[in-house]
């Protein structure tokens, strides 16, 4: 989950280097087939973009219950960074995932 959200990081800067915003949709933004919005049966959602900033959070089959999360973007340009669903971590610095634990 943390090597897609980084994967994500990287997919969400050439985004917004092409349309000046970051991306809400992982299928175009991944390049993933129409529809598809898993990569190694990771499912990943945006939560929030636009111009200034996005977050996202990912979760496995394998991993029920837990998740890892990401943003980029300052708390002016995301209103609200997400939180793991199994024990609420933050990820604290920009484009780093944080993950709940094994």
């Amino acid at each position: 989950m943390k090597t897609r959200l980084r994967d994500l990081v990287v997919q969400q800067e050439t985004w917004y280097a092409q349309n000046k915003s970051y991306g809400r949709n992982v299928t175009r933004i991944a390049g993933l087939a129409p529809g598809d919005t898993t990569t190694h049966h990771v499912q990943v959602q945006i939560l929030f973009a636009n111009a200034k900033g996005w977050s996202a959070i990912a979760s496995h089959p394998d991993a029920p219950g837990r998740s890892c999360v990401a943003f980029v973007g300052g708390p002016e340009s995301v209103p609200m960074v997400p939180r793991t669903r199994a024990e609420a971590n933050v990820a604290t610095m920009e484009g780093i995932p944080a993950c709940d634990s094994k």
